[in-house]
């Protein structure tokens, strides 16, 4: 039995993908009933997602996933209903093709009339992507992981609560331990590092069902498997990271319910400033959500709000680039045509900037973020390691395991 618990998780999925594909060829109320379905079993796979056995990362990336895809297909299905006939019929394709397409599509490529086309094979596309594969996980496994392991040798003091305050305790005092070379060391490494693991883990499972429905399957073109992230030079202020660089998957599931309320409830003037500044909040929002519901059902030992402060401390931070770069435009103009203007309107000038203010602004708030996270991990590691030296020296590990705190 406990060797085929793994299929749990996706046989429901399985079956919420099956009521997707029944829905979307219906009308109300058969919508509805196969909806309900679809978000009963998506809710038993995201539950089932810790028996997947392949490590706490799967498990949550799995956890992601489905409820990126709930919160996707839900949008299609109800708060915009797509009217498969009407699309099949001016796309000239069948409606169980399209059907498919949407099932698997949440950045709505599907939507577009057409797609940048890709001039290479479908061999080409699938040797492409696995060498990427292969250089980034060696890289990650033979390069990354040992060096910051070995160099910095964590514990779980490195990953304490008062490690997450930077401002109060640089300049006020009783807020927590003196600041020390090797916290700044931890910090500013963990500051850059989730982007790498994150991007290595998406990026991989984007890479592997790129090749099996391009590739293996031939369902797809290549063009409709483009790249998952953007440019990382591009990321050069937080709202060009989070709009260049960073992954789309979310954000027309996002900009459906987000106008929903910003119009319908709120009534705020379509491409308003009002509106603009609502939608973006509510993009990072129901982000912070849907991180929190994934991270809650695989990582007990999480806080519930970390995603969402990180979610919405970036749309602050986003906010305020907005007033700042008016700021900066009006400062150019009263500079003349001077050497001081052509220094400030220079893309070099710019980006050093903006890329300073990306890694400042990571620096300060992703510990906030991380460190609850890490720190579980870390003292599990501790513990594991405690039994061992028990357990080599004979002892008995039951009789003292409810003493570690």
């Amino acid at each position: 039995m406990q060797e085929t618990t793994f299929l749990y998780p996706l046989g429901y999925f399985a079956i919420a993908s099956a009521s997707f594909c029944a829905a979307i060829h219906l009308p109300n109320p058969w919508r509805l009933f196969f909806t309900s379905s679809l978000l009963w079993t998506a809710v038993l796979s995201l539950r089932a997602s810790t028996y997947l056995g392949l490590g706490s990362s799967v498990s949550v990336i799995w956890a992601l996933l489905v409820v990126l895809w709930t919160h996707h297909v839900l949008s299609i299905l109800i708060l915009d209903p797509i009217d498969l006939a009407s699309v099949s019929a001016s796309r000239n394709l069948p409606k169980w093709v399209l059907a498919y397409k949407f099932w698997n599509d949440p950045r709505r490529l599907t939507d577009l009339e057409s797609v940048s086309p890709y001039t290479r094979t479908r061999i080409g596309f699938v040797l492409g992507r696995l060498l990427k594969l292969i250089c980034c996980w060696v890289l990650h496994i033979w390069v990354i992981s040992p060096a910051h392991l070995a160099y910095f040798d964590y514990t779980s003091k490195d990953f304490g609560k008062s490690r997450q305050i930077l401002v109060r305790r640089t300049f006020l005092s009783g807020y927590g331990p003196e600041i020390t070379r090797r916290e700044l060391q931890i910090r500013t490494f963990t500051s850059v590092f989730w982007i790498w693991t994150t991007f290595l883990l998406l990026d991989a499972c984007h890479i592997l069902l790129s090749i099996l429905f391009v590739g293996i399957l031939r369902f797809d073109n290549p063009e409709e498997w483009p790249s998952l992230f953007g440019n990382l030079f591009e990321a050069y202020s937080i709202r060009r990271f989070w709009s260049r660089f960073w992954h789309t998957l979310p954000k027309h599931a996002c900009e459906t319910s987000g106008r929903l309320v910003a119009g319908k409830v709120l009534k705020f003037p379509i491409h308003s400033r009002k509106d603009k500044l609502f939608m973006a909040f509510w993009a990072f929002l129901i982000s912070g959500v849907l991180h929190d519901i994934a991270d809650w059902q695989t990582e007990k030992s999480v806080s519930l709000v970390n995603n969402i402060v990180f979610f919405l401390a970036n749309f602050a931070a986003g906010a305020i680039e907005t007033v700042v770069v008016e700021g900066f435009r009006g400062l150019k103009s009263r500079c003349g045509n001077g050497k001081t203007r052509r220094t400030l309107e220079s893309s070099f000038f710019q980006c050093t900037v903006g890329f300073l203010w990306v890694w400042a602004f990571f620096f300060w708030i992703s510990p906030k973020w991380q460190y609850t996270k890490l720190h579980a991990q870390t003292k599990e590691m501790e513990l594991l390691e405690w039994l061992a030296k028990l357990a080599s020296d004979g002892r008995d590990a039951d009789s003292v395991r409810d003493s570690w705190t």
